[in-house]
């Protein structure tokens, strides 16, 4: 592998790494003496040691070694002395079923010749050349292909790469914050009725949520959402209720061939014959999958779904914006009387602008999409804007709420969506797993209050930690919290 060191001052070097996608890594210099008394030199960023010797071996003028402790570790002998420092690995650009890291190596590298880069903008970069949406190309004489903004890939037994066919998926999060079906993420606080998504060509479907207020006028989260599927009109409430064309129904529930409902977990998902899922938390967040038939075929706040984020953001005035709240507007549907907001209340200024304790607690809450769990997907999917999302949930969140976990819900979503699963459940407590008629505590000390022991008192923790508390009066049995007087035995 050939390395080239490039000085800018004393202690910051970049290591350019030919063989590893041109990639180029600026890190800082850690020093590493091998040796029990290094001395230090002017001018010098790291300590030397005074004779060129390691593990009882004698090293010549300009030879050079690794430690035998650390691959990554690279000394050399210059002038009698030993002056060591470590390489940086760069973040490879390929996938991870192509890297291998040789026992002995320091750093992954990339095997065979990546033939395929998908760009932003619904780009395609195939055997040195970049191709735009909607551009043919023939790499080989068998087939011509054409790029129109799906994953374009090679497929076994075939000559010619091609566009893949891939489920449309739109995602409604925390203080609305929505991922349109070409991944494109913004955010519209209304508090009124809107079109999510509408079935613009063959009419088969729309979806429409409800937006309420819950801790504030400018605080608004999804309520309810309602699908229309031919004569029939499904309704999702809070709480995982559900009812079919304005009754209520037990769970699971099918009509014949065309759709199905079905509670999973904490959720209940609606199927329909006609490629369409939806999944909804019973609380405010909200997941659309459409199969590609569908594309170029829908309007609504999820956007069109042809493979451009760029122009999701068409209003039903049939223009292009660009700040959430317009567009956002043009696709309410009903009376005003639907609102939950009127238009004259003036929305103040986040709370994290006028007060540093709460951008301070909201870094803190979100910090997990920024940890170790997260790293793989990272490399994957942009977080940044499920992390700018996760902070404007809890600068506005109350102080006993928890508002970052659905952030943590779309961004593990849109991860999986990328075959990366991560369990991200253990590491943070949501209120969704409390157990059933508990409710959620940011700070709680009290002991749990049992059938085996009703009337137990006192604190059970030193410190105040958050957790699920079963109300007053009631008691926890199998994972629920009942009445005392309804434990068995009793």
């Amino acid at each position: 592998m050939k390395t080239r060191l490039v000085r800018f001052n004393i202690c910051i070097f970049v290591f350019v790494l030919f063989q590893q996608a041109g990639v180029v890594t600026r890190s800082s210099v850690n020093c590493y003496t091998p040796c029990k008394n290094p001395v230090k030199k002017d001018g010098q960023c790291c300590p030397v040691c005074p004779e060129c010797k390691y593990e009882s071996k004698n090293y010549s003028e300009g030879e050079r070694f690794s430690l035998s402790t650390d691959s990554c570790t690279e000394c050399t002998c210059k002038k009698g002395e030993i002056s060591c420092h470590k390489r940086a690995c760069p973040i490879l650009n390929c996938p991870d079923n192509v890297v291998e890291h040789p026992e002995g190596s320091c750093c992954p590298s990339c095997t065979g010749k990546r033939r395929i880069f998908n760009l932003p903008g619904g780009r395609c970069f195939v055997q040195n050349r970049i191709y735009k949406t909607g551009e043919s190309f023939v790499p080989s004489d068998c087939t011509q292909c054409t790029c129109i903004g799906y994953k374009l890939q090679y497929v076994e037994d075939e000559c010619c790469p091609r566009c893949m066919e891939v489920k449309g998926v739109c995602t409604v999060f925390g203080d609305p914050h929505y991922r349109t079906f070409d991944g494109r993420i913004y955010n519209f606080q209304g508090p009124c009725k809107y079109m999510l998504v509408h079935d613009d060509v063959g009419k088969s479907f729309s979806i429409r949520v409800r937006n309420d207020a819950r801790t504030s006028p400018w605080f608004t989260w999804t309520r309810m959402l309602s699908i229309f599927l031919g004569k029939h009109k499904i309704s999702l409430l809070q709480k995982l209720v559900v009812k079919v064309d304005k009754k209520r129904v037990k769970l699971p529930y099918k009509m014949n061939a065309e759709f199905s409902v079905v509670k999973d977990g904490h959720s209940v998902i609606f199927n329909a014959a006609i490629g369409l899922k939806v999944t909804w938390d019973g609380d405010s967040y909200v997941e659309v999958s459409v199969s590609s038939r569908f594309k170029r075929r829908l309007t609504g706040l999820c956007g069109n779904y042809n493979g451009i984020g760029a122009d999701d953001m068409k209003g039903r005035d049939g223009l292009i914006y660009f700040v959430g709240e317009e567009f956002g507007n043009t696709w309410r549907v009903g009376s005003r009387a639907a609102c939950s907001i009127s238009d004259n209340i003036k929305k103040e200024k986040s709370p994290c602008k006028t007060e540093p304790s709460r951008k301070k607690r909201a870094k803190k809450e979100c910090s997990l999409l920024l940890s170790n769990l997260f790293y793989k997907c990272r490399r994957k999917v942009d977080v940044r804007q499920f992390y700018k999302s996760c902070i404007a949930d809890m600068c506005d969140c109350p102080e006993d709420k928890k508002c970052n976990c659905e952030s943590f819900k779309a961004y593990a979503h849109a991860c999986a969506q990328n075959d990366i699963h991560i369990k991200w459940e253990k590491h943070v407590l949501c209120p969704k797993e409390c157990p059933t008629g508990a409710v959620y505590k940011k700070c709680s000390r009290r002991c749990k209050k049992t059938c085996k022991e009703p009337h137990k008192k006192g604190f059970c923790s030193k410190k105040c930690i958050p957790g699920c508390v079963c109300p007053r009066n009631k008691v926890l049995h199998d994972n629920k919290c009942i009445r005392t007087r309804d434990c068995p035995n009793r």
